[in-house]
């Protein structure tokens, strides 16, 4: 018989192909027998946070926070900002919450829209372009 014990090691991680990176003191599962190391799905939920700082902050992305206020400011719900930034269902929400990372250009918007209401107007007008763009192309088809 197996026996599970709780260690606490460095979690040697990467993100993409460059950034390797570790996060200390990290709650890992481990046999006693065959010392395979693995994480319980309680432990991933913990550690996903800790991963995305680290990310971000490698990155100089925004803060989940950031992206709440953006939305705010915008005056859309999430879904709304997923459809108007193109994201796939849910994106804006797990970005928000913490548990996605955003691509460099979505971040880029987001930091448009934080830097002043005439920006974010500008960006709502060339969305809405871009929209009746395609209405109409589909229309010609």
């Amino acid at each position: 018989k197996k026996s599970v014990r709780e260690v606490r090691r460095t979690f040697r991680t990467q993100y993409g192909p460059a950034f390797r990176f570790h996060l200390p003191d990290i709650a890992i599962m481990e046999c006693a027998s065959c010392k395979k190391r693995f994480l319980t799905k309680a432990q991933k939920r913990q550690l996903v946070p800790a991963y995305n700082a680290r990310i971000r902050t490698h990155l100089g992305l925004l803060a989940p926070s950031e992206w709440t206020r953006a939305r705010k400011i915008l005056g859309l719900s999430r879904t709304s900002l997923e459809k108007t930034l193109g994201l796939k269902p849910a994106d804006s929400s797990r970005i928000e919450l913490d548990r996605a990372i955003p691509s460099l250009t979505e971040d880029l918007l987001v930091r448009m829209v934080l830097r002043g209401p005439h920006i974010s107007t500008c960006i709502l007008q060339v969305l809405a372009d871009r929209d009746r763009e395609k209405k109409l192309a589909r229309k010609r088809t």
